[in-house]
């Protein structure tokens, strides 16, 4: 997760000769956007809705890994860019690009996370990683599920929402350490902060329903994308206390809590800038 990506990987050149014919038929009238899908965000039910408008016209890069398989030149080919990028990957896309996330509230997130590797079916699945979190899920309970020193399950629950916009080294010091110091944590707050604050639009799962439709007006896309498809639901797991999970991931996750009521303010500020020149003036106004 620490490395660093390049423009020099072997297949970056052939994914720019592959665009090369078809790169005189972009819609230089479409917006470039890039979403950078933080896992359990509705990230699939965002990026189905606009990759139907941007058909053709979308980067195939969906982890961090992918995009170091395109070179500068071949990413500036596309006017959609999604998936799980890193810093290290969208500060490689063309100055003109949009950026947005999505972020949500990290008790609804953790739950989001257990009720999905309970559902996985341990027989079809290689990565060891994702297999010991499918077994901890079936297993555990999800406070031992918060808690548990797995590798994956430490990325994903702890600063999980915060990793995909720090600095290579940052990210690097933080690792998949079970305890960081408190200077430590400040620092990946602060730096999150900066980070999202060169964002366009930061929303939130939790008011997506109005936030999307607005974003994507704001922008210029037509009324078809506005409507979202929820897509990738779990089933939810019974007999969780929500105010016990709480409680746990407040103790190993304090950090993340902070960062998302940072993006909720922000957002929340946006939509009633943007929203309150179209309300109604009350007729009782100035009684």
């Amino acid at each position: 997760m620490g490395e660093t990506a390049t423009n020099d990987h072997p297949k970056a050149e052939t994914a720019s000769e592959g665009l090369a014919s078809q790169s005189r038929f972009l819609p230089q009238g479409f917006p470039r956007l890039a979403f950078v899908h933080v896992p359990k965000t509705a990230g699939t039910s965002v990026t189905h809705a606009l990759s139907r408008y941007y058909e053709g016209h979308c980067c195939p890069a969906m982890t961090t890994l992918d995009y170091r398989l395109y070179g500068d030149d071949a990413l500036a080919q596309y006017r959609f860019y999604k998936g799980h990028a890193y810093r290290r990957d969208y500060e490689r896309l063309p100055g003109d690009t949009i950026r947005f996330t999505v972020l949500r509230d990290p008790v609804n997130r953790a739950l989001s996370y257990y009720n999905y590797y309970r559902s996985l079916d341990d027989s079809e699945l290689t990565d060891p990683f994702i297999r010991e979190a499918s077994h901890l899920a079936k297993t555990a309970s999800a406070i031992e599920f918060v808690y548990s020193d797995s590798p994956f399950v430490i990325e994903h629950l702890r600063l999980g929402q915060v990793r995909q916009f720090l600095p290579a080294a940052t990210l690097a010091a933080i690792g998949h350490r079970q305890f960081l110091s408190r200077a430590l944590r400040q620092t990946a707050v602060d730096e999150f902060i900066e980070e999202i604050c060169r964002f366009s639009y930061v929303l939130t799962v939790e008011c997506l329903w109005l936030s999307f439709p607005v974003m994507a007006r704001d922008i210029g896309l037509p009324e078809s994308v506005f409507a979202l498809e929820w897509k990738n639901r779990s089933e939810p797991a019974d007999g969780v206390d929500l105010a016990d999970l709480r409680r746990a991931l407040v103790d190993v996750n304090a950090a993340g809590f902070e960062c998302y009521a940072y993006a909720q303010r922000r957002e929340q500020a946006w939509l009633a800038e943007t929203l309150s020149p179209l309300l109604p003036v009350s007729s009782n106004k100035g009684r």
